[in-house]
């Protein structure tokens, strides 16, 4: 499992620029595309690690993003469907995005 944080000195973040697999339906799927979000830092996961060790380790390699802050994103670029699925805490609270679908700057 490796799990990207950061680029440099500088705060990553991401942008989706392929559909991400995934919970819920294509659509919710796609909404994904085109959204920036930032990367969660150490100190952050650290302070509020993730409620289950399960939600990291299906992915090998990706970007770790606050849930609360990737549904901001989505709220951000118009996705109200996405934000509203996401929007609740069964999913725990981060998201980690395959380093496939995503540019990292």
């Amino acid at each position: 499992m490796l799990i990207f944080f950061w680029k440099g000195t500088q705060l990553a973040k991401i942008k989706i620029i392929s559909v991400p697999k995934g919970a819920g339906t294509r659509a919710i799927q796609e909404s994904w595309l085109g959204v920036v979000m930032q990367v969660a830092t150490p100190e952050e996961i650290k302070k509020h690690p993730p409620l289950n060790r399960a939600q990291i380790v299906p992915m090998c390699e990706g970007y770790m993003v606050s849930r609360i802050t990737a549904v901001e994103a989505l709220k951000k670029a118009e996705k109200t469907a996405a934000a509203k699925f996401w929007d609740d805490s069964q999913w725990g609270r981060y998201i980690v995005f395959q380093r496939d679908n995503c540019r990292a700057f």
